[in-house]
């Protein structure tokens, strides 16, 4: 039997499920990055999925892609995008930022950001590769760690 994959905006039923998604693509980064996973990290994405800011990317009706973004007048932020870890490897990933994209221009945004670690520098590679450019690094607002941020913007 084919699967059938789609994108959409995420429903507040999904949020759990977009939460452990999350949780689980980020864990071996938050521990790269010398950190253990905040309880507080996903506080708001109930309230993003509400105001439409959470996309999905879903085979079969199951998550396995979450992007969450927010908007300005200079643009979307992508503050999150994740793949399931079992579905890495199949463009997923690229799929759903290529989505996203379309959404962003669709609804008139003139560019993209976001941030992402140095030390992960596949991620700094792979959206190189969707077009974004480095603008500038500087370390995290947080502060909960040390490690550089490369920030990187795409005109649409």
């Amino acid at each position: 039997m084919n699967s059938t994959t789609s994108y959409r905006l995420l429903r507040p039923q999904e949020t759990a499920a977009a939460e452990r998604l999350l949780k689980a693509a980020f864990e071996p980064l938050v521990h790269q990055l010398g950190r253990t996973h905040d309880p507080e990290t996903y506080r708001q994405l109930p309230d993003a999925v509400e105001d439409a800011r959470v996309y999905g990317a879903l085979i079969d009706g199951s998550i396995v892609g979450v992007a969450v973004i927010s908007r300005s007048q200079a643009g979307w932020k992508i503050d999150e995008l994740a793949v399931a870890p079992e579905r890495h490897g199949n463009n997923l990933g690229s799929r759903l930022l290529q989505f996203v994209e379309a959404e962003a221009r669709a609804a008139g945004a003139p560019a993209l950001s976001l941030h992402t670690p140095l030390i992960m520098d596949r991620l700094v590679s792979f959206y190189q590769r969707h077009g974004f450019r480095e603008s500038h690094r500087a370390l995290p607002e947080h502060g909960l760690d040390s490690h550089l941020r490369v920030h990187m913007n795409k005109s649409l």
